[in-house]
């Protein structure tokens, strides 16, 4: 429930109007979806299949390993849902979230995911507007994270990225909790709890947040929680790789070994692209969640949908730069944080955070619009915790970008050219750049206005 109740000292509008203008929005995305709209603020769906198409693989992924089939082994008849991309996230993911849907007929399944979907955002929000000095700051919160075009396509695609978004909320406010030494923590969470549940939230889908563990690691108030996550991540990861029915197409032991030490054997010939959809049985194993990463880095696709900084110099320069460089920063940047005090660690962590989602888009190849939801949560995070200064300022101005849809309007599908998706891509990757520099430099610089709140 949104708290409306204003503060004593406000003035302008009551609050409750900025909860009935997010309602409204709620419903009109609802309606939006059951209609199956996208256009004109989206490209034609041919260039990506059709609605909830990252969802359909994860019921399947279930149904294939209650048969004795791999749950990679996305497109094997019969086919849940009309089309599906292929299924690469954590095999944990297969159990919970599809074994939780795949009773129910697929475009209902692809329904109740989405409400979920949505309510994951919605608790994220929850978790930031706990700390909200204002109901207006909260108000302002939750907007971040719903009122985008962005948050309207990651509900239509169907992608289980909510759940990242949820990981993301539960560190930066363990974080803030920490140098806050808050009396009320936000869900009655300790700060740690909060961080452990977010790394290994992470863990478990999509490890994008494995980049701030070291940082974790050299902190001591993080260095426990974190040897916890990491050790039942390894449980649950060691169970579906060795347990016969959790990983029933595995290629054993000794070659998973060799696939290890052979990553140009296994970007040659794993590359789901590069194999035209079709799988080898090394793709049926489980560690292909693993694989995936190493077969597809520097894959070079300039796809209409993909906004990340290399396909966009691809598009100027005519190659694909390596810039995979820019994930390592946040692991490079956590030595500084051995001679920091308690508080300055915590802050510095924070920056770290906002570096590892930024420089996503910076490093990989491929990344897909609906991924930017990750930088609403930064801009919620900037509106609540970050002070007056001039990072504040200009990482939500860069922001806005985000809450304006890419003019795939002004252009039709069939008259894409260079220019055009250079244009459209700017609108999403300089926000991440800009968010970036401002985190590099809040970090090197221990920028403090970050404030504290209880």
């Amino acid at each position: 429930m949104i708290d409306t109740t204003p503060s004593r000292c406000a003035k302008g509008p009551h609050p409750a109007w900025g909860a009935v203008i997010l309602a409204l929005y709620v419903v009109a995305m609802a309606v939006a979806l059951v209609q199956g709209a996208y256009q004109p603020l989206f490209l034609g769906l041919g260039f990506r299949g059709g609605q909830g198409i990252d969802f359909y693989c994860v019921p399947k992924a279930f149904i294939n390993l209650w048969h004795g089939k791999s749950a990679f082994d996305t497109w094997l008849p019969p086919l849940y849902g009309p089309h599906a991309t292929w299924f690469v996230l954590h095999p944990a993911v297969a159990v919970v979230v599809g074994g939780s849907l795949a009773w129910l007929p697929p475009y209902g399944a692809y329904g109740v995911f989405a409400a979920l979907s949505l309510g994951l955002l919605i608790l994220s929000a929850t978790l930031v507007a706990a700390h909200a000095t204002t109901a207006w700051q909260r108000m302002l919160i939750y907007g971040a994270l719903i009122t985008s075009p962005i948050t309207y396509w990651f509900l239509f695609v169907g992608n289980v990225h909510g759940l990242v978004v949820l990981a993301s909320a539960l560190l930066f406010v363990g974080f803030h909790e920490m140098r806050a030494n808050a009396r009320r923590p936000a869900l009655g969470m300790a700060p740690t709890i909060k961080i452990g549940c977010g790394l290994l939230l992470s863990l478990l889908t999509k490890p994008l947040l494995v980049l701030i563990a070291p940082a974790l690691l050299i902190v001591p108030r993080t260095r426990r929680v974190t040897l916890w996550a990491l050790a039942a991540y390894a449980a649950v990861s060691a169970a579906f790789m060795w347990v016969p029915w959790l990983n029933p197409q595995g290629v054993g032991t000794a070659r998973l070994i060799e696939l290890a030490v052979s990553p140009s054997w296994v970007k040659a010939h794993l590359n789901i692209y590069l194999n035209h959809f079709v799988l080898v049985p090394e793709m049926r194993d489980n560690a292909m969640h693993w694989l995936h990463m190493v077969a597809q880095s520097g894959n070079q696709w300039d796809h209409a949908q993909i906004f990340s900084l290399p396909v966009m110099l691809n598009g100027i320069v005519g190659r694909l730069p390596s810039l995979q460089w820019f994930a390592l920063l946040p692991v490079g940047l956590s030595l500084l944080l051995v001679r920091r005090n308690p508080d300055a660690q915590a802050r510095g962590l924070i920056w770290l955070l906002v570096l590892a989602l930024a420089t996503h888009f910076l490093a990989y190849a491929i990344a897909w619009e609906y991924q930017y939801i990750q930088l609403q949560l930064v801009a919620a995070v900037f509106l609540c915790f970050a002070g007056q200064g001039w990072r504040r300022t200009i990482t939500l101005a860069a922001l806005a970008l985000l809450y304006l849809p890419t003019p795939y309007c002004l252009w039709a599908t069939d008259a894409l050219n260079a220019t055009s998706l250079l244009l459209m891509r700017a609108t999403r990757v300089v926000p991440a750049l800009v968010v970036a520099a401002v985190a590099f430099d809040g970090f090197i610089r221990d920028g403090q206005e970050l404030r504290l709140t209880n």
